[in-house]
């Protein structure tokens, strides 16, 4: 993906391209999934679909790695360095409702996260979450040290 050029892409149409991505994939998985179905349904061109991204895994990808971020920022999270004894479980209790009243009302998060996991399980189609899994080590990393 050519993070420059997907950034000049109108809003409105990056935002209905990656719900209906996001739709397609988590409705029929990730063989399944039609790239003329989300062509026709998004109302973008193929030529354009091309321009944005190399191939369907780097579509996949890129709708994983927004789907995670708007996770993060509609569920918010918590500090866990601000966490004493006292508050720990009050804290988790209420990370766990925002993200089950999340999923509760957008289904297509717990679906593309399933076939994300399902992915990485499979040796060919595993693949297309590799740069996803190798982003997170890296995030994960720097929160480390």
């Amino acid at each position: 993906m050519n993070a420059r050029r997907l950034e000049k892409l109108d809003s409105e149409r990056r935002n209905r391209l990656f719900q209906t991505a996001a739709e397609e994939f988590a409705e029929h998985g990730y063989d399944a999934a039609s790239l003329n179905r989300i062509i026709e349904k998004s109302g973008i061109g193929k030529s354009s679909l091309y321009y944005y991204f190399d191939d369907k895994a780097d579509l996949f990808t890129t709708i994983v790695e927004r789907a995670i971020a708007l996770l993060i920022k509609d569920i918010g999270g918590f500090d866990p360095a601000k966490l004493t004894a006292e508050t720990y479980w009050l804290e988790l209790e209420e990370f766990c409702r925002r993200v089950t009243e999340l999923s509760a009302r957008k289904v297509w998060y717990v679906k593309l996260g399933r076939l994300f996991y399902q992915l990485r399980g499979k040796r060919r189609e595993g693949a297309a979450t590799d740069r996803t899994v190798r982003a997170a080590r890296g995030w994960l990393q720097t929160v480390i040290e």
